[in-house]
This record gives C-alpha cells, structure tokens and sequence, in this order.
C-alpha cells in the first residue's frame, strides 16, 4: 500500500490536481502518520517542510515529500510567484543536505531506483530555476541560481563515484534544462553548458543500454542536441544527433516529427546514403495495407542492412512495426494478416529488438491474438509484465514512458507453438484447418480421421514437423463435415475458437 501511495501522489502533483480535500478522502489508516501531516502542510500557507518530519526519513518518502512541495507552491505560481519561489527554496534547502544521505540509502538497498523518490527532489530544481528565468526579479544577480547549480554539481559526484547511471542521467538532464532556458549552449568541454550536460546525459543513457539492457530512445533530448550543436558552428555534430534523434522518433512511433529531424539531418549533407535509406522506411510507415513482399530481404534489402549510423536492432524493430501493422488491416484478409503475424514475430524471436511503448505492445497483443487464433487457442486476458530483476525468462524487453528501468512481456509458451504450426502448414492451409484444429496442452490436436484420411501436402508437413506434437481426436460425425477439406479456399475468420 506504501509504495500505491506515493506513486498515486507522485501522479496527482504531476497532473497539477493534488489538493488537500484529495488527500483527505484516502482513509487514514493507509497512513496515519504521514497522510495528516501532508494534509496539514498543503493547507499551510507558509509551505513549512518541518511539518512533513515523517516524510524525510527514507528514498521514496523524501520525493513524495518533493513532490507535495511542488503542488504546494503551484497553487500559487498565477497570482503570487514569489509565495511559489519561498515554498521551493525551503523545500530545497531542506533537502539539499541530504544528498549524501540518498546516495548511500540508495548504495546499500538492492533494487532501489532513483526514480522511486529523489528524482522528484530535481524537478523542483528544474520548476525554481524556470520560475527564476521567467520573473528575474525573484533572483536579483542570479546567486540564487548559482547556488542551486552548484549543489546539483555536488550532488551527481557520489552517483558518479558509485557509477549509479540512472542517477547521474537524472542530474544532468536538469542541468540540461537549466542551462537550457538560459541560452547557455557551450561545447562538450565546458560543463556548465547545454551542450555538455545534453551530452552527459545521452553518455549516461548508453551506459544503462549496455549494461542493463535498458534503451531510451529520448528523441526530444537528441533534437536538443542537435539544434545546440548547429547554433554552434557544429555542423558535422549535429548531423549526427539529427540522425539519432530521426532514429528515435520512429521508434517512439512519432513518424511525422521524424520527417522533420530527417530534413535537417539531410540540409547539413553527408557522404552515406542513410538519409535515403530513412526516406524509404518513413514512407513504408506511413502507408496503409502495404504489400508484404515490399518488405521481404529481397525487394528491400536496405531494411536488413545495418550501417555505422543505423543499426541492427532498430531495423528489426522497424520491421516488427512494420508487419505488425499490417497484421491490424482487416483488409488485407486471413492469409495475408497470418502471414504479416507470422513475420511479425519472427523478427521478434530472432533478433529480440527491444520495444518501445504501449503502442508496439499492442502491436505484440495483436500478433499472439492472430497466430493462436490461428490454432484455437484463447489469449491471455492479460499479459505478465515484470521489471528488470524478475521478468520472465523469456520475455521481451520494453521501454514503458516515465519509467526508469525496462519492463519485460511475457510471451505465451502456446504463441511459439502457434507459429510453428503455421511455418508447417501454411496461412492458407491453416484458414482450411482452423475449424478442426485446437492447441491444447501443448499440442496441436485434430480429428483422427482428418490426418489419416486426408495425404495433402500440408497434413504430411503437420505429421512429419518435430517440433510439433500431434494429439487424434476422435474422429468427426457426417455432422462435422466429413474428412475432405477445400484447401486454400476456406475463408474462416479467426474471432475467436470454433472447437470447444
């Protein structure tokens, strides 16, 4: 219930719609210390932290109570922005001596995340010096501001020393933002600059890709970048950046911005053909009902290509987007969408390109659904999704937005089943079986009189298969359609099991 608490208040501040008659209808038995305390300073016009003495005991608490300092400084942000100002210094300079502290409660807890609290201690760092840029009056010579950079500098060195990536990422994207908002772009040597701290944080990102499998396309950050490094005089550098961030709004399914980072990405030139290769794969996106072998190894093998600037692991998710997306057009018909989900998770088995949103796990959804339709079988009604730490053994990797650590997707054992039995036999004689076959306890069953009865090619290939285990059910009634099939001309949908 602790950790449904804060998260529930951490969601509400950043909605803007934490309120004090918001926290009073949460019966006080979830918290009876803390909650009466949260509620006293919301309605505390002088945002004292000292009544929030329980919350600044451990790594979760100490951001929700950032995060109730924040809410109680918004109320006033329209009419009264100096109030708002006064309720975030003192929440800072509360916090601000207990960085060290964070940092080793996070160094001896395993599996603790910076993002599980302190995180929120930044963001009132990023909203105070934002307030500061836009009423310079709040902050005369700007010492306030100096001050609150430096202690973000003192901050990150002990997640530098304890090579907490998430944390340093976390530090330099706020500096970022700051430095940012005033203009102060630099270069990669200066680190009180845009440019240094952008380019921090993207280090930092790669670091966790490498060694925690975890990838953040961050394509707004890359567009930053890039815009910073072409003020400049970079242009080689934000050539680069513009490619990166082009790359990662196609992962993030944002196709029409890509467009626009690819234009700028191909005004600055270049020697390798990559902008024409990226050309071709946004307009394959953005087309509806494309023809399947557009997309085969041998119609386009630029899609199975991967270069120094585009590599192989967004291709493949690139073209799980792709075939899945095809699997999704009623249209195209049962053969087409069972080929389309056949590929789709081909891809994905055999390259594991890690997925990226809610979008490409619909995408997922979508293809289990059709290949075990395929067989009879009944989706999950809901898929086992774990973070980092306990996620299935086999399961695929995915960026969820607003979270610091991957999540992985289970995949139904009975899916890998499913598509072995559509590699044996084939979507269009697999439309002819569905009304017979049925998946079930691992195996792949149909009337008895179905496989003796019937020598075409693709009930030899289901019998001859070892992947696959046969299970002969007893054999059909006049009434359930005899033993010879209309291969290939069948055309049964695939709503839901015919076999029960």
């Amino acid at each position: 219930m602790t950790g449904a608490l804060w998260r529930w208040l951490h969601l509400k501040v950043q909605q803007q719609t934490l309120t004090p008659e918001a926290l009073e209808s949460i019966p006080v038995t979830v918290s009876p210390q803390r909650l009466p305390q949260a509620i006293s300073y919301l309605h505390d016009p002088g945002c004292d932290p000292t009544r929030l003495a329980d919350w600044w005991q451990s790594v979760p608490w100490i951001g929700v109570g950032a995060d109730l300092g924040l809410a109680s400084g918004q109320k006033y942000l329209a009419e009264k922005p100096e109030r708002a100002a006064a309720c975030w210094e003192r929440v800072i300079a509360q916090n601000s001596h207990m960085m060290d502290q964070i940092a080793i409660e996070l160094e001896e807890r395993p599996g603790a995340s910076f993002s599980d609290g302190p995180a929120s201690v930044l963001g009132l760092y990023e909203n105070l010096a934002a307030l500061y840029q836009s009423i310079p009056d709040l902050d005369p010579g700007g010492t306030k501001l100096k001050r609150m950079v430096q202690q973000l500098f003192e901050g990150k060195w002990m997640y530098i020393r304890q090579k907490n990536w998430e944390a340093t990422q976390a530090f330099h994207t706020t500096l970022a933002i700051i430095f940012l908002a005033r203009g102060e772009l630099g270069n990669e040597q200066e680190p009180s600059s845009a440019i240094f701290q952008l380019k921090a944080a993207l280090d930092d990102a790669k670091r966790r890709e490498r060694e925690e499998g975890f990838y953040q396309p961050l394509p707004e950050m890359r567009a930053q970048l890039a815009a910073a490094y072409r003020k400049t005089g970079k242009a080689d550098l934000a050539a680069v950046q513009y490619r990166e961030a082009t790359l990662a709004y196609l992962d993030v399914d944002a196709v029409g911005t890509a467009e626009e980072t690819l234009a700028s990405w191909k005004n600055l030139g270049g020697a390798t053909d990559e902008p024409s290769r990226i050309v071709k794969l946004i307009e394959l996106r953005k087309r509806e009902g494309l023809d399947l072998a557009e997309l085969d190894s041998s119609h386009s093998p630029w899609l199975y290509r991967a270069t120094a600037g585009i590599p192989a692991d967004f291709l493949a998710r690139q073209r799980f987007k792709l075939y899945a997306d095809q699997v999704m057009v009623a249209s195209k018909g049962t053969t087409m969408r069972l080929d389309a989900a056949q590929a789709s998770y081909s891809e994905l088995v055999k390259d594991r390109p890690k997925l990226v949103g809610a979008a490409d796990v619909a995408r997922w959804a979508t293809v289990q659904r059709i290949l075990l339709g395929a067989a009879n079988a009944v989706p999950e009604s809901s898929y086992v999704i774990a973070q980092s730490g306990g996620h299935p053994r086999d399961g695929i990797a995915v960026t969820v937005p607003g979270e610091a650590r991957p999540f992985y997707v289970a995949v139904d054992p009975r899916t890998t089943i499913a598509a072995q039995y559509l590699a044996a036999v084939g979507s269009k004689d697999a439309v002819a079986l569905q009304p017979h076959v049925v998946l079930r306890n691992g195996k792949i069953s149909l009337p008895a009189d179905l496989i003796q009865g019937n020598a075409s090619d693709a009930i030899e290939r289901l019998k001859n298969n070892p992947n696959l285990l046969l299970e002969l059910r007893p054999a059909r009634t006049a009434q359930n359609g005899g033993c010879q099939l209309p291969f290939a001309h069948h055309t049964a949908s695939f709503i839901g099991p015919s076999y029960a």
